[in-house]
């Protein structure tokens, strides 16, 4: 049992870090996304997006911050159910 735990542990350090760091890339990238800072296009693109009409933009569902920081603890736990089950198999 005692190797198990150490297992999760060292499981926990590796991947806590990895998930913060793609909780606060998500953040970021929703933020941006609020703001809507769309860039007029330029030089060959401007001539492109003059000739063609836009199409329409498909309506896509938001994702709040809650929600993609449920994600990834849900992504985190199914990790470490998987280094559980690895180590688990290991050692039996």
């Amino acid at each position: 049992m005692t190797e198990i735990l150490g297992a999760l542990a060292t499981a926990a350090g590796l991947l806590l870090p990895v998930v913060v760091f793609f909780i606060l890339a998500s953040i970021t990238a929703v933020r941006r996304a609020e703001g809507g800072s769309h860039h007029p296009p330029s030089g060959l693109h401007a001539v492109a997006a003059d000739a063609a009409p836009a199409p329409a933009p498909a309506q896509a569902r938001e994702l709040s911050v809650i929600e993609i920081l449920l994600l990834a603890l849900a992504l985190f736990g199914v990790a470490m159910l998987a280094l559980l089950g690895v180590s688990m198999m290991r050692y039996m």
